[in-house]
């Protein structure tokens, strides 16, 4: 192998797939990064056997050569502090050099007859969605998923594909999660539990733009392809709880309120929600006003913000982390929070609308 590679292109590709690096391993040959040269490039792997990452970056090619693994954080390590912009590598079947300007740096490199291959997930019709998309619904859902892996089904989040929909779905017991966009064509049902840490390893690859992405389900795995770039992971097994007969069908009160200043009273509220003991943001709803309240043993907090509101006053309170997590991951103006009773789950929907559904269990109050 003996290539030219631009550094920036080096480092976030090594960047990239060093996220699917395993933490500790018995296998050496896993702490490693598998590279190969082709006409296309630079293609390398990383992979821990539960999910793999795999991204090919153009490269002068001098000679193709033989594969090679190169030890994985150490080699990261070493290019991110590299002094030029541009890098070679030259490799024989047990050493890497890495040149750049005046620096040379030589690397044992392992075998790669038997570093593992990443599944291959085929025929299966891939789900194309815009890459922004994507990224919000996972920022808007995988909050929510459990982190208590006695329930390890609870730890991914639920993803539902049918006609024109593509729906996302994450509950940990105390809140729910549910983000739903449209789709540019009809798909066949598809149902799968993705584990949420999965998730938010690809929001780091994926951009701000409309540019598609696509995603593959099978019975096993989930793949995401976006560019030259795949992820791919083991999915969960087990079936997932019915979040749909826990969905409340009616309302007594409706408040439509700025998300906005909603949420950065909450912010405040919380700082000394989190000195006492429950944690508890109280708010007492009226037809024009909603008044927030929150006290510790160090002080109390009371702030109040002007509500549209339909149906009778309510008194009721929350953990402030989880109605704080609602609405720092909305993007509307306004939302619409819906209440049967103060014992009773809250239910955030859009004030138009059907794209997102929040639902967060309050904690019950005394005088």
């Amino acid at each position: 192998m003996h290539i030219r590679i631009h550094k920036d292109d080096l480092v976030n590709a090594l960047s990239t797939v060093g996220k699917a690096l395993p933490s500790r391993t018995v296998l050496a040959s896993l702490e490693g990064i598998f590279m190969e040269v082709d006409e296309g490039g630079l293609h390398m792997v990383a992979t821990d056997l539960q999910k793999g990452i795999e991204t090919t970056i153009p490269a002068e090619v001098i000679e193709e050569g033989e594969p090679l693994v190169a030890p994985g954080r150490l080699f990261t390590d070493i290019c991110r502090r590299l002094p030029e912009e541009e890098v070679e590598l030259s490799a024989d079947e047990k050493q890497m050099e890495i040149k750049s300007g005046a620096s040379v740096t030589k690397l044992s490199v392992m075998d790669a007859t038997e570093y593992p291959q990443l599944p291959l997930v085929e025929g299966v019709l891939p789900i194309t969605v815009p890459q922004n998309a994507l990224r919000d619904m996972i920022r808007q859902t995988a909050y929510a998923a459990s982190t208590d892996e006695t329930r390890m089904i609870l730890t991914g989040v639920a993803v539902e594909c049918e006609g024109t929909r593509l729906r996302m779905v994450a509950l940990d017991g105390f809140r729910m999660a549910m983000r739903t966009v449209a789709l540019d064509r009809d798909y066949d049902a598809m149902r799968a539990v993705v584990p949420a840490a999965y998730f938010n390893e690809i929001t780091r690859i994926l951009d701000a733009t409309d540019d598609p992405t696509q995603l593959y389900l099978t019975k096993t795995h989930l793949a995401v392809v976006v560019g030259r770039t795949r992820f791919i992971g083991r999915l969960l097994e087990g079936e997932y709880i019915k979040y749909q007969q826990i969905l409340p069908n009616q309302w007594q009160t409706r408040m439509i309120v700025d998300t906005t200043e909603f949420a950065q009273a909450v912010e405040r509220a919380s700082i000394l929600a989190r000195e006492s003991r429950n944690n508890l943001i109280r708010l007492q709803i009226g037809q024009d006003v909603m008044t927030l309240k929150a006290e510790s043993e160090v002080g109390v907090v009371t702030e109040q913000i002007g509500v549209s509101c339909e149906g009778p006053e309510i008194e009721i309170a929350f953990n402030s982390a989880y109605i704080g997590d609602l609405l720092k991951n909305l993007d509307v103006p306004e939302v619409a929070l819906c209440f049967q009773s103060n014992i009773s789950p809250c239910v955030a929907r859009p004030v138009e609308g059907e794209n997102f559904l929040y639902l967060v269990l309050p904690v019950r109050i005394y005088a």
